[in-house]
This record gives structure tokens, sequence and C-alpha cells, in this order.
């Protein structure tokens, strides 16, 4: 009989990221694994706990921008949008070409 163990999930990795695609969706499914996976515990939906988490890990990993959403029926946290702005130009930059 072989036991399996379950996946193990990674934090996605901003420079697998280009300047045409800054940005990647992670489901629900996977931000709540990832939360799980390094908690220990079993959360079910995307609390306020888990945001806070997630978002700090993104922020400590290099991620410049976390965007939460909701699915537009169940109004559950539906997943989040990871960005990253630094391919040579930062946000501040980018007004003052606009002055």
């Amino acid at each position: 009989m072989t036991i399996r163990m379950p996946p193990t999930y990674k934090f996605p990795d901003y420079r697998d990221r280009s300047p045409n695609e800054p940005s990647i969706h992670c489901t629900a499914e996977r931000v709540l694994a990832l939360y799980n996976q390094d908690s220990g515990k079993t959360a079910k939906r995307i609390s306020q706990a888990v945001r806070t988490w997630f978002t700090r890990t993104a922020k400590k990993q290099g991620w410049t921008d976390v965007q939460w959403f909701r699915d537009a029926s169940t109004k559950n946290g539906a997943g989040c949008v990871l960005s990253i702005f630094a391919f040579g130009l930062d946000a501040d930059a980018n007004e003052e070409d606009d002055e």
C-alpha cells in the first residue's frame, strides 16, 4: 500500500512575471491551500486572517500589490491578483512623467 502525501504548494514567485505580464491570479483554493499548509490550520474561507497572512507573505517575497476580490454570486472571497511593478520603473517615476 502506497501512502500519498498531500501536494506541497509553492507561493507564486514574482520573478516568473514579465513587463508584459506583471500579474498572476491566485484562486481561493490556492490561497487557502498555502495558508493551511503554512499555518497547520484548516481554513475553508478567505477570512481577514487569511488575507493578512497572504498579503504579508506576498510583500515579503517581493510582490508589490495584492488585490482581493469576491465571487459575484456568493460574495465569498474568490482569490486575489498578485502584481509586480518593479521592472525598471516605479510608480512614483511614472507619476512625475505625467506632470
